[in-house]
This record gives structure tokens, C-alpha cells and sequence, in this order.
């Protein structure tokens, strides 16, 4: 996030989604999977760390969400 924009951005997984619509131009679908696909795939200015990161914390958090 951008520090002098912390008061406005959303913290609300709806809101986050409509605004991640408004600024890449997508349809507002309310999926963080979708999201994820369109950031893993498609979100070129972003570092292949982040990238990494995010793809460790999905996975683990795919992982946990199976029932045992």
C-alpha cells in the first residue's frame, strides 16, 4: 500500500476487489482467487519475489483449509 493512502484504501475483501477492478480495468468479480490468477499471471510490474511469496502463502493457506 502507499503510505499517504492508507486511510483510503479498503480493508474489506469486497471493497478490495471492486478497487482492484476500477484500477485494472477487469470485471468486479469478488474472488480472491481470481485475483490471485490475474496477479500471478497478469500483474507485470510486480517482482517475481512478491510473486513467490504470495504463491507460498496461497498454497499453505490451500494446505490448511483442507479438512484433515
Amino acid at each position: 500500500m502507499v503510505k499517504s493512502l492508507v486511510d483510503d484504501e479498503p480493508i474489506d475483501t469486497r471493497l478490495i476487489c471492486k478497487l482492484l477492478a476500477s484500477r485494472t480495468g477487469k470485471l468486479p468479480i469478488n474472488k480472491i482467487e481470481y485475483w490471485y490468477e490475474w496477479f500471478i499471471d497478469e500483474a507485470t510490474l510486480e517482482k517475481t519475489s512478491d510473486k513467490n511469496t504470495l504463491k507460498r502463502l496461497y498454497d499453505f493457506k490451500c494446505n490448511y483449509d483442507k479438512p484433515m
